[in-house]
């Protein structure tokens, strides 16, 4: 599923489209994919102004003029296309050439029609992705369902709650796993995900397989201290279309020609040290590195 920076690249890019319109209409096409009654997501969302677009971790989260919010997860197959009030399509999120018919079709699950006659359509063809309101009280006080989706988070990278001390105390706290997998849980980092862990392993020189306990003090500072910045550059060239992530306006983004070892098995190490990128399954994720300058402790 799209990381930080490529959920980052989608809410800037629909921020410029929907930011000041007005929600005349809404429909969905079960209530499992708004999360509950459709009824209530009609009330809490209909003639209600967009006011603002940004991103937590994984998460959109789209302000509305009536004081409530609609939290947005793009999942494994999410894609949002706006459609101008000239037809003008403009998508991004996952592209699927299932997607390629003119909206809304039958992977349309989600329809917002605006008062200038443009649309939102949210397709997902695997239907894990969700669009849920809440108002926005409930969310500021982390109560009822609300509450338990951002808590589950932890401090946002690019927010001023990461601190590089508490960072260092999350990872240690799971000494007995490794590296690898705490560095993908989002109780740890929210919206860090496999591109950008191996990303971050590979420069800190670190195997993806060593316990925490085993990794020194001032890999996993180095490692901290790499996070934003490595988000901001992937940010800066429209993330990564390393599987099917494209922007706003569907073309693709330009990181993906700068990753080290990310779904590069069997490519020379840029480091040429006579490594080769190998692959291998932690927690079922595929994790990349290469075996001369990651060598590390397993």
């Amino acid at each position: 599923m799209p990381e930080l920076p490529e959920v980052e690249v989608v809410a800037r890019g629909l921020r410029n489209k929907v930011v000041g319109l007005t929600i005349d209409k809404v429909s969905a096409t079960s209530e499992k994919v708004v999360g509950g009654s459709l009824e209530k997501f009609k009330k809490f969302t209909q003639g209600a102004k967009i006011k603002s677009v940004q991103r937590v971790g994984k998460l959109l989260i789209i302000h509305l003029s009536n004081k409530n919010v609609i939290l947005l997860h793009l999942k494994l197959t999410g894609q949002l296309i706006y459609v101008d009030r000239f037809g003008k399509g403009y998508k991004g999120g996952h592209s699927q050439k299932a997607y390629d018919t003119k909206p809304p079709s039958k992977y349309t699950h989600i329809t917002f029609a605006f008062n200038d006659r443009s649309h939102l359509y949210f397709n997902d063809l695997r239907r894990f992705g969700w669009a849920k309101v809440f108002r926005r009280q409930d969310l500021e006080e982390r109560k009822q369902e609300a509450g338990k989706i951002l808590a589950g988070l932890g401090p946002d990278p690019m927010g001023n709650e990461f601190s590089l001390q508490s960072f260092l105390a999350n990872v240690k706290r799971r000494a007995k796993s490794n590296i690898y997998q705490v560095l993908m849980d989002q109780k740890v980092v929210a919206g860090l995900g496999n591109i950008y862990v191996n990303e971050l392993l590979w420069r800190a020189k670190v195997n993806p397989k060593t316990k925490v306990a085993k990794v020194p003090k001032e890999k996993i500072l180095f490692i901290g201290r790499g996070i934003k910045p490595i988000l901001e550059e992937a940010i800066s060239y429209g993330g990564s279309s390393a599987n099917t992530f494209v922007k706003i306006d569907g073309s693709k983004g330009k990181y993906t020609d700068r990753l080290a070892v990310y779904q590069r098995q069997k490519q020379p190490c840029h480091r040429k040290d006579k490594g080769v990128i190998a692959r291998v399954s932690i927690g079922g994720r595929g994790a990349f590195y290469c075996p001369i300058c990651q060598k590390g402790v397993k």
